[in-house]
């Protein structure tokens, strides 16, 4: 709280600081109060406090440096009976015992004298079956009693039970008596109050029927006189129809007559022009044959001159080719000779050069 107190005093004095409003008083105070501060707060732990809450060390966790190692295992000789121990985890020993079968000998079972066997007599047997006969006795007597307590008990039980159905009976009989007394008195009290409520109902439906009647005799003239007001209206409105009716008709009339007025004059002002384009197509008709027959005329004039150039152009032709023959001929015949000539003087040489074999043959041959 002193705390707060104190800052809050040393903004509000910085404030009047630089606002310039008490310099002097403002300098003095200043100084003092923030070297009073600092002195408080170094004395009382703040900046300590602070420096912990805003540098918090980390927690160092415990290493343990120890190096793990594994004692290398001895071996070991088990005698009979002996015991082992072996180190399992870290800081835990396991041990073990081992147990050798017993060395010792068993001991051999006493060996006792037998005994004699007793002798039995004829009393002893008597007594033992006086004996057998009074207990079976007893025992019958026993049995006798505990059967004769328990019927008795049958008997006080079926005796307290007939009392209690009897108790039972009477005391539903009676009441069974005051509830059909009652039943008959509500019943009663319950069909008058039904008779009063269905007499009530009956005037209450009498009067509603009634009224019902005149509520529907009312609607029964009031339908009639709408029946009658809407027949009249049908008939006025029929009659307005008919004159409507008549009016179009004598409409349609004009209208019709009308159309078929223009369209007579619509039919003679096509007669007139179908009339003016046949004249017109009979003279283009003409015109165009006129045309034709003059394209006819020059026609057959260019196929004459056509025929006349082909002609003169064939007779051309043809002296063209028998020109070009006579010179193949003549050519032919000069390349004829030519060959002749060469094959005679090749033929020459031939037997020229065979004869002049033969000579040096001739010559070599004595």
């Amino acid at each position: 709280m002193l705390i707060k107190i104190c800052t809050w005093l040393m903004v509000y004095l910085s404030y009047l600081h630089r606002e310039m409003l008490c310099q002097k008083v403002g300098n003095v105070f200043y100084s003092s109060f923030v070297s009073l501060f600092i002195l408080c707060c170094f004395s009382c732990g703040f900046w300590v406090i602070i420096g912990g809450h805003f540098h918090k060390k980390p927690i160092s966790k415990k290493i343990n440096k120890k190096p793990r190692c594994k004692q290398p295992k001895k071996k070991r000789y088990y005698h009979a009976t002996e015991i082992r121990c072996e180190e399992k985890s870290r800081g835990g020993m396991c041990y073990e015992m081992i147990l050798a079968e017993p060395i010792a000998e068993k001991p051999e079972p006493a060996v006792g004298s037998p005994k004699a066997p007793k002798s039995v007599t004829e009393q002893d047997i008597k007594m033992k079956l006086l004996q057998a006969e009074e207990r079976r006795k007893s025992m019958e007597a026993s049995r006798l009693a505990s059967i004769s307590e328990r019927l008795a008990r049958l008997e006080e039980a079926g005796r307290k039970r007939e009392e209690a159905n009897l108790a039972f009976i009477a005391a539903t009989q009676v009441a069974l008596e005051d509830k059909l007394d009652a039943f008959s008195i509500n019943r009663e009290a319950h069909l008058n109050n039904l008779k009063t409520k269905i007499s009530e109902h009956l005037t209450s439906v009498e009067a509603v029927r009634k009224q019902l009647e005149a509520q529907s005799e009312e609607l029964r003239d009031a339908i009639n006189s709408k029946l009658n007001s809407a027949q009249e209206n049908r008939d006025e409105h029929l009659r307005k129809l008919m004159d409507k009716l008549k009016e179009h008709d004598e409409y349609a009339h004009q209208v019709r007559q009308g159309h078929q007025e223009s369209i007579r004059q619509l039919d003679e002002k096509i007669t007139y022009k179908l009339n003016v384009a046949e004249t017109n197509r009979m003279s283009e008709k003409m015109k165009k044959l006129e045309l034709l027959r003059e394209h006819s005329q020059k026609v057959n004039e260019v196929q004459e001159n056509l025929q006349k150039r082909e002609s003169e152009h064939r007779e051309l032709r043809e002296q063209a080719a028998a020109a070009y023959e006579e010179k193949v001929k003549k050519i032919t015949e000069e390349k004829a000779k030519k060959q002749t000539l060469n094959v005679t003087a090749k033929v020459e040489q031939v037997l020229e050069a065979k004869q002049k074999e033969e000579e040096e043959n001739e010559k070599r041959s004595p």
